[in-house]
């Protein structure tokens, strides 16, 4: 399986930058995009870049990765590599990049693989398959629900698991780690509240969930 690793940054982290593009050189010896963001066109424009270039490669598994992560280990890539269930699981997110995640699994899947409350887009996993089939992240959204409605789209195509049971590989937390470094974005709720009236407008806003 040929494997992509797509960074996305902005120019006010590169120290974060240095330390993810390098601990990913060290551990992956696959093809690595980088999309830095100068114009700040958001989170849907910058990794449907890098998904563009990696489908443009005939790639067949695609990793979006934000700048603040860090990867402790050969096994950052094998083992989402190995998690893939064709026809079932074909989307990941690394869980422990949410706090809100940080009580563990809250469960297994029929496939062994643990499954978490709450999703987080700073290492993303994708087949070709999903963007085949679901398309790319909504360039409607910015900075706030992209990663939401995707992975809420992803499940509806019946490619990962059911909403609010977010699968990621088994013992990522050892293998990844986020750096505590400021956020760019933050949680802005001018964004937060447009991203929600958008998904309501187009009637796609995911179970139980609100602004």
């Amino acid at each position: 399986m040929d494997v992509g690793v797509g960074i996305v940054t902005v120019p006010e982290r590169k120290e974060a930058f240095d330390v993810c593009v390098d601990s990913i050189g060290e551990h992956f010896d696959g093809l690595i995009y980088i999309y830095e963001d100068y114009a700040h066109e958001g989170v849907a424009v910058a990794k449907n870049q890098l998904l563009r270039w990696m489908m443009d490669a005939g790639l067949d598994l695609f990793i979006l990765c934000e700048d603040d992560m860090e990867v402790l280990s050969p096994d950052a890539v094998s083992i989402y590599v190995d998690a893939i269930r064709p026809g079932r699981v074909e989307h990941l997110n690394f869980a422990y990049a949410s706090c809100l995640n940080e009580g563990g699994p809250i469960g297994w899947n029929q496939d062994s693989l643990p499954l978490f409350p709450h999703v987080a887009g700073c290492w993303s996993v994708y087949t070709r398959n999903v963007i085949e089939t679901v398309g790319y992240m909504d360039e409607n959204l910015y900075n706030a629900w992209e990663h939401v409605d995707h992975t809420y789209r992803v499940s509806l195509a019946g490619l990962t698991t059911e909403f609010w049971r977010f699968v990621d590989a088994p013992d990522s937390d050892k293998a990844l780690r986020v750096q505590s470094v400021p956020s760019v974005i933050g949680h802005n709720p001018e964004n937060i509240k447009a991203g929600y009236d958008y998904l309501v407008k187009v009637g796609r806003v995911p179970p139980n969930v609100t602004a």
